[in-house]
């Protein structure tokens, strides 16, 4: 279990989230909603130890994080897909799985399980990235995050610049990754993508977060959280 208990950060002194508080259980999915600049990114990087939290707590099987580096949390299982299509364009599909696995720990991502679980992987394992597509490469991202650990998965903006067939693969993939037992967290700025596949929806707005309620309810209708934060549904 990946618990935030009371969290703070931002930059510098100036704290960008408040009191942030919520739980996510392997085999769940997550979704932070909110507008551009609401800090979804500061928490995610905050959560990943990209950038140091100013009070509060992070915890994983109850042991706390707080103080650990961005290395020393991914080592424990915590893993961040950062926003965009971050991988080695030069390298191929089969070279990035093989340079991650050289952190591997006790994640059950093994590179055989996850060609499995990802047939395009496999069938492209000779391809560079750079020639892949970008649901392509964001898939190989978050398979090469897998294979380093990952337990808990934090995912920023997976879907931007992704059309609606590349963005109901990721879906598909992110449905996938939690039936295999791990946790993710992704920040999304599309609601019905992040509706598609969240057990819990959250709503962060000037740095506090909110529980938005049943995600069934929401799926039958998102009008509220589309009207609140002017988000898109397409």
């Amino acid at each position: 279990m990946f618990t935030v208990t009371n969290l703070a950060c931002g930059y510098g002194q100036h704290s960008v989230i408040h009191d942030v508080t919520f739980t996510v259980k392997a085999g769940e999915c997550v979704a932070i909603l909110g507008r551009n600049g609401a800090g979804k990114t500061t928490l995610v990087h905050a959560l990943a130890g990209v950038i140091k939290s100013h009070s509060g707590d992070v915890t994983l099987h109850g042991q706390s994080l707080n103080g650990l580096s961005a290395d020393k949390r991914n080592k424990a299982g915590i893993t961040l897909v950062p926003q965009g299509h971050r991988v080695f364009r030069s390298l191929t599909v089969a070279e990035h799985l093989r340079i991650s696995e050289h952190n591997r720990g006790s994640t059950p991502f093994t590179r055989e399980a996850l060609l499995a679980l990802f047939p395009m992987l496999a069938a492209r394992a000779d391809q560079r990235a750079g020639t892949l597509s970008g649901g392509e490469q964001q898939i190989l991202a978050l398979a090469r995050a897998l294979i380093g650990n990952g337990s808990v998965v934090l995912m920023d903006e997976p879907t931007e610049g992704l059309d609606p067939a590349r963005r109901g693969l990721l879906v598909d993939t992110v449905k996938t990754v939690c039936d295999n037992g791990a946790a993710v967290i992704m920040v999304e700025q599309r609601v019905d993508t992040a509706l598609a596949v969240a057990h819990t929806a959250l709503l962060l707005d000037r740095g506090m977060l909110t529980d938005l309620g049943d995600v069934d309810g929401l799926k039958a209708d998102n009008t509220v959280i589309v009207e609140k934060l002017g988000m898109t549904t397409q």
